[in-house]
């Protein structure tokens, strides 16, 4: 009896052991990774915001030096564009 109850503990013991040695390893190959990507997604998008804010702002400056929008500057500026009405 008294070998039984050990064997249940020493399971037990493995079992827990077992169990956090799992946990780690989903932690190393599926948890760390993922939150690294996150923080890439998330760093992402804070420099789209930053790169929108900047062409919000040479639209702006654009339009009010030259009348035109950005999408247009580069025709404003004798790159290319419509001529004479052209579409």
């Amino acid at each position: 009896m008294k070998e039984t109850i050990v064997q249940l503990t020493m399971s037990k013991t493995e079992a827990v052991v077992r169990v956090t040695e799992v946990v780690s390893v989903v932690v190393v190959t599926w948890w760390l990774p993922w939150a690294a990507l996150m923080e890439a997604a998330v760093e992402w998008g804070r420099q789209s915001v930053r790169e929108s804010v900047v062409k919000d702002r040479v639209d702006r400056e654009a339009r009010s030096l030259f009348g035109v929008r950005r999408k247009s500057f580069s025709a404003a500026a004798g790159g290319g564009g419509r001529q004479g009405g052209e579409r």
